[in-house]
């Protein structure tokens, strides 16, 4: 891994551009997708795209935001960590959905994370009707912390409940 791109054996993560916008519009505009999200509304006006950009720009971390994108280059959706509290993000185009891309992409942030940067305690929630993304916690070795709190999506009419988690890795030892 290089301190810009993250490869896995089926992706890359990059930092995401201005030239994405539109791209970004055409995945996260959807009525499967936006209103698991905090901050995508629908329709996700331009500007309120490149600012969603710029407000977590991916600098090698230790949080922000990455483009998911095959290998070919074509840009599938987004995984991040917001600064602090390792807050993980990530979604998907909904073609993308149920093929292991976000496992496989959250997964590598996170080992990024511990290996680069020594990072080794991870937090994440999803909305409680979305049970695709609780399986991709589960597969990243999250556990459930008994928890929920009140969750607002900026595509949702009203708040919605929200299941919280929590990863704890070991350091690297390099890192120790």
């Amino acid at each position: 891994m290089t301190d810009d791109i993250i490869r896995t054996d089926r992706l890359f993560l990059r930092p995401l551009a201005h030239s994405d916008i539109a791209r970004l519009i055409a995945l996260a505009s959807n009525e499967h997708v936006a209103p698991m999200m905090s901050s995508i509304t629908l329709p996700w006006p331009h500007n309120a795209v490149k600012d969603w950009i710029d407000r977590a720009q991916w600098r090698n971390g230790p949080s922000g935001r990455l483009g998911v994108c095959l290998l070919d280059g074509t840009l599938i959706g987004s995984v991040g960590v917001s600064p602090g509290d390792a807050i993980c993000g990530y979604w998907l185009g909904r073609d993308y959905w149920g093929q292991g891309y976000a496992t496989e992409a959250m997964g590598a942030i996170i080992d990024h994370l511990v290996d680069q940067h020594g990072l080794t305690h991870f937090e994440a929630d999803h909305f409680s009707d979305n049970p695709n993304s609780a399986k991709v916690l589960l597969k990243l070795g999250f556990k459930p912390t008994g928890n929920t709190s009140l969750g607002q999506s900026a595509a949702r009419t009203e708040p919605s409940t929200c299941v919280e988690y929590v990863l704890n890795r070991a350091p690297n030892p390099q890192q120790a």
